[in-house]
């Protein structure tokens, strides 16, 4: 199982999950790393406003085409 997965599973949108991790990930202290798990993860107000960057959409974005439900 990868992190998607869980993401998905605990409601959370897998690219803004994944873009929230890895950029509080390098200041976390290591004892708060468990809040950055899929059951225990917060969004900030930055992490859900990754779509009004344009380069965020789907058809432009390759990294967000990858995490698109399979039609």
């Amino acid at each position: 199982m990868t992190l998607i997965q869980p993401a998905k599973l605990n409601g959370h949108d897998p690219y803004a999950y994944l873009k929230g991790v890895l950029t509080r990930l390098p200041t976390q202290k290591n004892t708060a790393i468990v809040e950055l798990l899929p059951h225990n993860w917060k969004p900030t107000i930055s992490d859900k406003v990754w779509w009004l960057d344009a380069d965020a959409t789907p058809s432009s974005n390759p990294a967000r085409q990858l995490l698109q439900p399979a039609t």
